[in-house]
């Protein structure tokens, strides 16, 4: 298992607010649910406004393609 080291974050509205208020992070052109729900929480998370350090381990867990089982 590979130990993912998390940066500190430093909150910054501009960051934020340049990286939230994008319309493709809410509105994709292409994509479906799964991929879009990935890339918002991801954008979310990546903000900087996120100090939690399990939210911020949970940004490379979305962007891995998980497979329901039925």
């Amino acid at each position: 298992m590979q130990v993912t080291e998390v940066q500190t974050c430093s909150y910054s509205r501009e960051k934020f607010t340049s990286e939230v208020d994008v319309a493709a992070v809410w509105c994709p052109d292409t994509g479906d649910y799964d991929s879009w729900i990935c890339q918002l929480l991801c954008c979310l998370i990546n903000s900087g406004s996120v100090h939690n350090e399990l939210f911020q381990l949970l940004s490379p867990v979305c962007r891995i393609k998980v497979r329901p089982v039925y």
